[in-house]
């Protein structure tokens, strides 16, 4: 799989987020049925690079592109309404509310980071 605009289209998806947790909030959704971040593995590497890639393609284009600012998060089983795997990209982190900031916390019991799933699938 090529990293490239035309991938971006034929492999996934990006809506926005019903419930935003701060000003950009976007969903990015592999258009391949995967029921959550427990269950890719190495093969699923370059898709999930893939939906970073375009997290990262919409703050560039959606804001100043301050990554840090910036959370790229999965829900972790059995923490998810919806089974398949989407990706969280949310920012500017520093407008999240309190309650938000808990809900979408990085590497707690019901979230993850992007980086620990890749990590997870890696080795």
């Amino acid at each position: 799989m090529e990293n490239n605009e035309n991938n971006c289209d034929n492999y996934l998806i990006v809506i926005k987020d019903i419930k935003p947790a701060a000003k950009h909030h976007y969903l990015v959704i592999p258009r391949k049925h995967i029921v959550d971040a427990k269950c890719l593995t190495n093969a699923d590497k370059p898709l999930v690079e893939l939906m970073i890639e375009q997290g990262k393609t919409l703050i560039q284009e959606k804001s100043n592109g301050d990554l840090l600012d910036s959370r790229f998060l999965f829900h972790w089983p059995p923490f998810h309404s919806v089974p398949h795997l989407h990706l969280h990209v949310i920012f500017p982190t520093r407008e999240m509310s309190f309650i938000n900031r808990i809900l979408f916390k990085p590497n707690t019991w019901w979230c993850v980071s992007a980086d620990y799933v890749l990590q997870r699938i890696s080795t």
